[in-house]
């Protein structure tokens, strides 16, 4: 018995370990994403460029389990670089409330500055497109009951039925709606996993979900974003993080992320999303094709 404890403690000692023990004995640079797929396109194309235009071996810690495990791995030194988005930064990692006053740009430079400066972490330029959380219906239901924008919901608060996912009734945002917007969306708010809103929304379970701006669902399903007329939800630009001390050590990496600054629509996002997601094809892949349209890798 003495022998089984002993030998579970030590698995336990090895299993400590942190993982990017392992992953620098094989790499010179740890490429990080969330587990969303968006993440992981996105994961991809910074791992791609890097390797295609660089000599460092890129290891990818690709779909970690939400933006405190990527964010803590960045800031102890097991991730060196992972996408993130401005409004994520200001509410999640600074812990802010959202001033509708401040512009994109000055969401942008505040989370840079307060990350530059409490943990030595940069966000580089935006790659050109946000994914904002927004509330979407069903086309033709919006149409009929002559819904486009947040506040039109208030006349139908009562008939209307939400499904949102359970992360977001958690979020600020979600606890904010009543004071934001002068009313509620009633006591029977349905509660759905992430991978079923967009299902139950389009199967006529529920009529409003939590959606991200940039999902590839939003076209194929034929559904409909409302206008955040009252600036709920802070504007959530996707931008390239990394250590600094990682860009001190190769800036040679400045030039080459530098490269998807801009370089991605909504659009666009939105396509690669859905090829992943209902069309079976890998991040890698998809991201990959991205990159060789674009010009951006040989």
């Amino acid at each position: 018995m003495k022998k089984v404890v002993v030998g579970f403690i030590a698995l336990l000692v090895v299993l400590a370990i942190p993982l990017s023990v392992h992953f620098r004995k094989r790499a010179d640079i740890v490429v990080g994403s969330k587990h969303f797929t968006e993440q992981k396109i996105l994961g991809e194309m910074i791992a791609q460029l890097i390797e295609a235009h660089t000599d460092l071996k890129v290891s990818r810690r690709l779909g970690l389990q939400g933006t405190k495990v990527c964010f803590a791995a960045l800031r102890e030194g097991d991730l060196d670089i992972y996408p993130d988005y401005t409004g994520t930064g200001l509410v999640n990692i600074l812990e802010e409330d959202y001033d509708p006053a401040q512009s994109r740009q000055d969401v942008l430079e505040h989370v840079r500055a307060e990350y530059a400066r409490r943990w030595g972490i940069v966000w580089l330029d935006p790659l050109g497109f946000a994914n904002t959380y927004a509330f979407a219906m069903r086309g033709d239901q919006a149409e009929e009951l002559g819904i486009a924008k947040v506040s039109d919901l208030e006349k139908h608060k009562e008939t209307i039925r939400p499904g949102f996912d359970h992360e977001y009734t958690t979020r600020p945002e979600f606890k904010r709606f009543g004071e934001v917007y002068g009313f509620t969306l009633g006591e029977k708010i349905t509660r759905l996993d992430p991978d079923l809103t967009y299902k139950a929304l389009k199967e006529e379970s529920v009529d409003l979900i939590d959606a991200f701006s940039t999902d590839g669902r939003i076209a194929a399903y034929e559904l409909r974003l409302l206008e955040d007329d009252k600036h709920l939800f802070p504007p959530y630009d996707c931008c390239v993080l990394a250590r600094r001390a990682t860009l001190d050590t190769h800036p040679e990496l400045r030039d080459v992320l530098a490269r998807l600054a801009g370089a991605i629509s909504p659009d666009e996002m939105q396509v690669m999303n859905y090829a992943v997601t209902d069309e079976v094809r890998s991040p890698a892949a998809v991201a990959a094709e991205f990159l060789k349209r674009k010009g951006l890798v040989p």
